[in-house]
């Protein structure tokens, strides 16, 4: 068993500081017990969301009912009633369901699209702004700074296009935090964005930086996805070879053959995506 003495200084120490060992020892605990309780306050403090669900059980339980109709109206296309949800969740717990970011740009598109030149339109279009303000900064493996920037501008693009200058200047910065992580939608409200600046000020370097960007970016891009897919065909064949072989049951084949099936899908659109870019931005110099 650990002694109180080894718990604190050694006396030679408590000398220096000319207090008795025990008293010493009472003041080293004392104090580590503020500091600690301080790091953890501090630490807490720095947390976007000091509790998940909630703050207390009844909070948790609510969360938990809310992400549920949310999900549910959601797969039901019932965004009216998702949307009630979807502001309980972004208000009350950020950080409980990625799912209220993720499907954001979908749902509010069908909010949105009701509205025609109405107040509650204007809102919405805030609300769905907000949530790429914040999404990064709730759910960082999920967005980056630069991704969700990049939408932001995009969205601001689509529902305000009156806002283009603005929508122009995150898009650029979005490009070059992302780089070649530049999704193709963005690229294309680069592009976008970049002719109606060029054509308002008479001025073809905005076209021109965003031509450069994209021969600079987008290649890497192909060349990182192409990659990708190549790896996953490869865990495909091994998967099979497994398979054939005994190793693996069946039930675990499947799900597992499904799931790399459905990644090289998306990598082989995300390359097709990818080359409709440079074929696009081409235009740029027209």
């Amino acid at each position: 068993m650990i002694s109180a003495r080894q718990l604190c200084l050694d006396e030679s120490t408590a000398d220096f500081v000319s207090l008795p060992p025990e008293k010493y020892c009472y003041m080293r605990k004392y104090l580590a017990l503020i500091t600690m309780s301080f790091c953890v306050s501090l630490l807490v403090a720095q947390q976007p969301c000091p509790y998940k669900y909630g703050a207390t059980e009844n909070d948790s339980i609510t969360c938990r009912q809310q992400m549920f109709y949310f999900s549910e109206f959601y797969k039901l296309k019932e965004y009216n009633d998702a949307y009630k949800s979807w502001q309980y969740l972004i208000q009350k717990a950020p950080c409980a369901y990625s799912g209220i970011y993720t499907s954001a740009s979908k749902l509010f598109d069908n909010l949105i699209s009701q509205e025609q030149g109405s107040a509650r339109r204007e809102i919405l279009i805030d609300s769905l702004l907000y949530a790429f303000d914040v999404c990064s900064t709730y759910f960082p493996d999920k967005f980056t700074p630069g991704s969700s920037l990049g939408m932001k501008a995009r969205l601001l693009y689509l529902y305000r296009e009156h806002q283009y200058e603005q929508a122009f200047d995150w898009i650029v910065q979005a490009v070059e935090m992302e780089k070649e992580n530049t999704i193709p939608v963005v690229w294309q409200t680069y592009f976008d964005v970049s002719i109606l600046k060029s054509n308002s000020s008479k001025n073809n370097s905005f076209v021109e930086k965003a031509y450069e960007r994209a021969h600079k970016y987008i290649p890497i891009a192909i060349q990182n996805a192409t990659q990708s897919c190549e790896n996953s065909k490869e865990k495909l064949k091994t998967l099979q070879e497994k398979y054939d072989n005994g190793e693996i049951k069946q039930s675990s084949y499947q799900w597992q053959s499904e799931t790399i099936t459905n990644k090289i899908t998306q990598y082989n659109k995300l390359i097709s995506d990818y080359n409709k870019m440079l074929s696009d931005s081409e235009k740029l110099r027209r």
